[in-house]
């Protein structure tokens, strides 16, 4: 397995661990490691799918793309509904909390397939 697409999900499982020892962790939900898991599992999902459009034919990579963008905002709404069911506590900051790994895992995401993109 290439350890260079995971580096970004490394390099923030360790700004999240320093964040949780510091007396910022105020700014984490108390269940941010089921939300950063959840995150990491969706985002190797998502990378299967990119690179099965990328291996088969490349004429289907737009729409392989744009249904794992699909997937991924509805997982997270299923996520973000569960969570809210299931902790009941500090529900505010969960939201905020998986808003903020989507927009992250997002931006990255789009950084990394225009890289690609920039090489067909």
């Amino acid at each position: 397995m290439n350890l260079k697409k995971y580096l970004l999900s490394l390099i923030l499982f360790i700004v999240l661990f320093l964040v949780k020892l510091s007396a910022f962790n105020y700014l984490l939900h108390s269940k941010i490691w089921v939300i950063f898991a959840f995150f990491v599992a969706l985002d190797f999902l998502v990378k299967i799918l990119v690179e099965q459009a990328m291996g088969n034919k490349r004429e289907n990579f737009v729409q392989f793309y744009l249904s794992s963008v699909v997937l991924r905002f509805l997982l997270m709404l299923i996520f973000i509904g569960f969570g809210l069911y299931r902790f009941k506590e500090n529900q505010n900051l969960f939201v905020l909390n998986v808003f903020a790994f989507y927009l992250f895992f997002t931006i990255f995401e789009i950084s990394i397939l225009l890289r690609k993109l920039r090489r067909f």
